[in-house]
């Protein structure tokens, strides 16, 4: 039976993808300019990617510059659907097994045919490869808001999601996909019965006044 949900979803402009990563910030209520940080963090992320590929420096090179190393294990959070890695510096990237197997098991479900030949390991290592990047100083490890606590008194805080919508702009562009790597959260939560509540957060983005 096709999925509608899915089909809608691959329609989504990337745009959205990213607002939904930004909406994920536990500093997301105090954020006034969603729009420029999701712009500069595209932006950041794509020039990155393509000045590796402007010089030929592929997937395998990196890994090799990097020396990366890989370590498999399940996950210790099961209430983390979304959970495939997580990397360890300085150089050691950890699979987390049972959701990765989770996922493959759901993508192998579609005849669609631009997940044919998607390897998830490959996209949650373009991911952990920016954040490594993201060491040579990248504004999406940098970006701060300030607001109120008491009065006049200003509050600081560093924002996580640039980094995150850095790393799967990153992904795309350097791995050249034709869908959103955000998508395979979708499929580990349609495994889980809660591809609604991903959706519905993913669709009424569209419906946000940002600008």
């Amino acid at each position: 039976m096709e999925d509608k949900k899915l089909k809608s979803l691959l329609n989504l402009d990337d745009y959205y993808y990213y607002l939904y990563l930004l909406n994920a910030d536990v500093f997301k209520d105090r954020i006034n300019n969603k729009y420029q940080i999701i712009k500069q963090s595209v932006e950041c992320a794509l020039k990155c990617a393509k000045q590796l590929k402007d010089q030929n420096i592929g997937f395998y090179d990196l890994i090799n510059k990097y020396d990366l190393v890989y370590e498999e294990e399940n996950s210790q959070n099961i209430f983390n659907l979304y959970d495939l890695g997580v990397f360890e510096s300085p150089n050691k990237i950890i699979f987390h097994k049972d959701n990765i197997r989770t996922l493959e098991e759901e993508i192998k479900k579609e005849k669609i045919s631009i997940f044919a030949k998607v390897n998830p390991k490959d996209i949650i290592t373009s991911h952990e490869i920016y954040h490594l990047l993201e060491e040579n100083r990248l504004i999406t490890d940098n970006m701060c808001i300030s607001y109120q606590i008491l009065g006049f008194i200003k509050k600081k805080v560093k924002l996580r999601a640039p980094s995150e919508i850095g790393a799967m702009v990153f992904a795309k562009e350097f791995l050249s996909l034709d869908f959103n790597p955000v998508v395979l959260n979708y499929f580990l939560a349609r495994a889980n019965n809660r591809e609604e509540i991903m959706y519905d957060k993913l669709i009424g983005g569209l419906d946000e006044n940002i600008l």
